[in-house]
């Protein structure tokens, strides 16, 4: 953003925290799951965020990660809502997980944005791949499993900076950091649909375990 310096002295009346995708723990969380699995396809609904994200793919991981758990097919942002269901049924038999970035901003084809939860309840009732969320918070959704930021802990962490920009420290002078705080989360209803026996062992890890879908 155009008032930061930079990351260690952002220079401008702003800092913060950075949000970035997990790819490689939600890669690796994929593959204790299922362990035959070698492919995945990314979407994306079509918002700014999104495109940013989708755009910094190559650079924040491809280029970084030279064994990556699992082979990334196509990093997909559909134009509307029927060329996102075309996506999830043209890879139903070429990709062995779905993984979904954010489905919030999906339109219609005259424009209006889809209710989110019409869009999983799409999915859940016409795709047989597994989903990988990669934001924690989508298996409330319905999705199978996610590993990605916790929104809470990474506001909780913001929050305190607030309090000491209150008090008076200058926020161009507190470093813009990157909390790395991944959160893994689950469905059992949405496993128990697809057939999955998740390894008990990552469900006593996770942050949050869903049983019922919404």
């Amino acid at each position: 953003y155009a008032p930061i310096a930079s990351l260690d002295e952002p220079g401008g009346p702003i800092t913060g925290a950075l949000e970035r995708i997990p790819y490689l723990q939600a890669f690796e969380l994929a593959v204790k799951i299922f362990p035959d699995a070698a492919s995945v396809v990314l979407l994306a609904d079509g918002g700014t965020s999104s495109t940013a994200v989708v755009n910094a793919f190559q650079e924040e991981y491809l280029d970084v990660v030279s064994d990556s758990p699992l082979e990334v097919l196509d990093y997909i942002q559909p134009e509307s809502f029927d060329e996102w269901k075309q996506t999830v049924e043209e890879y139903q038999d070429e990709a062995d997980i779905l993984g979904i970035l954010n489905f919030h901003q999906v339109r219609d084809d005259e424009g209006n944005i889809v209710p989110s939860q019409q869009v999983v309840d799409w999915m859940i009732e016409n795709s047989s791949l597994p989903e990988l969320g990669l934001v924690a918070g989508w298996t409330e959704d319905g999705l199978l499993s996610a590993a990605g930021n916790s929104g809470l802990k990474t506001g909780i962490y913001v929050g305190m900076l607030g309090v000491r920009v209150l008090n008076g420290v200058d926020p161009g002078s507190v470093p813009i950091v990157d909390p790395k705080v991944v959160d893994i989360t689950f469905n059992l209803a949405r496993a128990e649909m697809l057939g999955v026996d998740s390894p008990q062992e990552e469900i006593d890890k996770a942050a949050q375990v869903f049983e019922a879908l919404p």
